[in-house]
């Protein structure tokens, strides 16, 4: 029925509608079908492209220019790791890699994760396989902070191949996934795509430092997550594979990507801690970080990095807890004795 036959119904009825009339009874209409939809989105967990946060972080040109490396959050149909060496293939093939079920926190139920080799990975990936999962009491903190803080962003520093930042993305976080090494970020890019997550993350392939840098990549194959990331020495910078280099940055950097946002940060960067602190000011200041999940087990016999690290998040109103207790405070003289991961929270 068209626009001409309803007026003249509605003329037959005594019920004169004018052309402006008419104008504005369709736009209020088609507003109620977008806001319709919208929210329809909003229930079932839909973000459509032109809204897909990762894709308008890829594009983002400020993020460009100041060193941040954002990769696509679809996986990409060539082959991604053409410039490795024959010998990394195996371990590094996204393709070629395995993909178990790790069990979400709460009743979230599972999550396909896509894996390194286990035979060769022994920690992260050996564990998903035969335990299916890996730290799931910090993995479950994160889930009762988000019921706590709906608004909640996690920023996972150090994110692997992805065992926070998958079931966060469940949750409906918004995410923001940084790492080093450009194998694990594609077995999570992979990982993404199979759950239709990929939306919710932002995945960026970078080093976190004091300064940005080049740096270098020393992998360790037998437990990839715990590959870290060193200073190049001049004298054999012709002798590192392209593979191997990664651009640092700092996390005063990623500001602009949560800047006012409530965040759960989440630092595993393998003894680089203090760095990451070094260059961090601004994100502390305008990030409201309710609560920071960092590993702790570099720092117990190592006093001067500790303290450094201690007085920073001291100063920026954050507590060390027993989990997620704001009320159970940890003895902040007694650093040598916490345990393996430590949780600070901000007070108020």
């Amino acid at each position: 029925m068209n626009l001409m036959k309803i007026r003249r119904m509605l003329n037959s009825y005594g019920l004169y509608v004018s052309k402006r009339a008419e104008s504005t009874f369709l736009f209020l209409v088609l507003i109620v079908v977008i806001v319709t939809i919208l929210l329809s989105w909003q229930m079932h967990g839909i973000r459509p492209r032109a809204l897909c946060m990762s894709d308008v972080n890829l594009k983002s040109q400020s993020l460009n220019r100041s060193g941040i490396h954002v990769i696509p959050s679809v996986p990409e149909k060539r082959s991604w790791f053409e410039n490795l060496e024959k010998e990394e293939e195996d371990l590094f093939n996204p393709y070629l890699s395995e993909c178990v079920d790790v069990k979400a926190p709460g009743d979230l139920g599972t999550l396909l994760t896509c894996i390194h080799d286990a035979k060769k990975d022994l920690m992260v990936s050996a564990h998903l396989k035969n335990k299916g999962g890996w730290e799931p009491e910090n993995v479950e903190a994160m889930y009762e902070m988000h019921k706590r803080f709906p608004g909640l962003v996690l920023v996972d520093l150090g994110c692997n191949i992805g065992v926070f930042t998958l079931p966060a993305a469940k949750m409906g976080m918004e995410v923001v996934a940084v790492d080093s090494m450009l194998s694990s970020l594609q077995l999570l890019q992979r990982s993404l795509f199979i759950n239709g997550l990929s939306c919710h993350v932002t995945l960026i392939h970078n080093a976190l430092y004091r300064k940005q840098m080049q740096m270098r990549v020393a992998l360790d194959p037998s437990n990839v997550g715990a590959s870290k990331v060193v200073e190049i020495l001049e004298f054999r910078r012709h002798k590192i594979h392209p593979s191997q280099l990664v651009d640092a940055v700092c996390l005063d950097d990623l500001m602009p990507l949560v800047k006012g946002k409530t965040v759960f940060l989440k630092v595993d960067l393998e003894n680089n801690e203090r760095a990451l602190l070094e260059c961090a000011d601004q994100f502390f200041k305008y990030v409201n970080v309710k609560v920071l999940l960092i590993e702790w087990m570099y720092y117990r016999h190592n006093e001067k990095d500790s303290r450094f690290i201690k007085n920073f998040l001291l100063k920026h109103h954050m507590v060390p807890t027993w989990g997620i207790d704001i009320d159970r405070e940890i003895d902040v003289s007694a650093s040598s004795n916490w345990p393996d991961n430590v949780f600070w929270m901000k007070r108020g």
